[in-house]
């Protein structure tokens, strides 16, 4: 996938998410926006903080859960802790939230190579790499 090929990706992972809000009516909430595993801390007393909420945004519940999937690299922990918190969530529109998260990160990494944005990467290549992750997801998912 080239850079060119960003836009249309993003497009058609929006119409799949748009066909899931035209069959069935999506819980929305305040949204992390970007729970990546270093985004959780343990306290010392066993209960788990969630930082960095400068991506938070209010949306469909399930852009969060595949978020955090789209981190992890699976569903079924992910999945399995969501469903024990809200065993409501419409888990079989997943695919389409996961892939429009991976359109999102692809949109993401092709900003910050377009405009060489380099904050916040250890090495140039890091937009790089997560431009083939995003890749990655979009074409298997």
């Amino acid at each position: 996938m080239e850079l060119t090929e960003i836009r249309p990706a993003v497009e058609d992972a929006l119409d799949g998410v748009r066909a899931v809000a035209a069959r069935q009516e999506l819980a929305w909430a305040g949204l992390h926006g970007d729970p990546a595993p270093e985004a959780f801390l343990r306290q010392a007393s066993g209960e788990v903080a969630l930082i960095d909420w400068g991506g938070w945004m209010v949306g469909p519940e399930l852009y969060d859960l595949a978020s955090a999937v789209m981190y992890v690299g699976e569903e079924q922990h992910v999945v399995g802790a969501y469903l024990t918190e809200r065993p409501d969530l419409p888990v079989e529109s997943l695919p389409a939230f996961l892939t429009f998260r991976y359109a999102v990160q692809a949109a993401y990494f092709a900003w910050r190579i377009g405009t060489d944005f380099q904050v916040g990467v250890t090495a140039g290549n890091d937009n790089l790499k997560g431009l083939a992750d995003a890749r990655c997801g979009l074409t298997t998912g």
